[in-house]
């Protein structure tokens, strides 16, 4: 994934969750194998609403446009350094 926009800075996704679900990536880069963990989502549907709403003010207030009626999935990265 590339974050920072306008700049162009890879990323590697460590959670993606939508109302349902939460998708755990764990990677082991000595061995090249990853393991996908699903849970259940713990937040309800109110909270998952608020929480989608407070990012996309977040990335609102730094100037990237993001639709709340097109947001169904929430990725949280991590900034991959000396590639």
């Amino acid at each position: 994934m590339f974050v920072d926009f306008p700049y162009q800075r890879e990323a590697f996704p460590l959670f993606f969750e939508d109302m349902f679900t939460v998708y755990t990536l764990q990677v082991d880069f000595e061995k090249n194998t990853m393991i996908v963990q699903m849970n259940n989502q713990t937040r309800s549907e109110d909270e998952w609403e608020s929480y989608v709403k407070k990012t996309i003010y977040k990335l609102q207030s730094q100037g990237i446009y993001v639709p709340y009626e097109n947001c169904n999935v929430l990725a949280t990265v991590s900034r991959m350094a000396g590639i």
